[in-house]
């Protein structure tokens, strides 16, 4: 059960997911997962490419900055996957700069 009355990640991920598709709040299934002869197993996933990905942050003031790490540029951002799974250890560390 969610708790809407309690702020936190449980809520920013549900808040998250139903920003798609206009804020409408509903999310339509990945083409693979709607066809009738699709093969794919989520915990049996052999095939992949890397890829890179380029995230402009417009503001980074809920951004979590520790006392040891805010003379660095570097960030640590925890990816989840579209279910709200923790996609540990694949996270990303980000560069952050300062611009005024």
């Amino acid at each position: 059960a969610l708790n809407f009355q309690t702020p936190g990640l449980p809520m920013d991920l549900q808040n998250g997911k139903f920003l798609d598709n206009g804020g409408s709040g509903y999310i339509l299934k990945p083409q693979f997962l709607r066809e009738s002869k699709s093969y794919f197993n989520p915990s049996n996933i052999k095939e992949g490419m890397p890829i890179t990905l380029t995230i402009r942050l417009i503001s980074g003031i809920q951004l979590p900055l520790t006392h040891s790490s805010s003379n660095k540029g570097y960030r640590r951002v925890p990816l989840f996957s579209r279910m709200g799974e923790s996609l540990e250890p694949a996270s990303l560390f980000v560069y952050v700069w300062y611009v005024r």
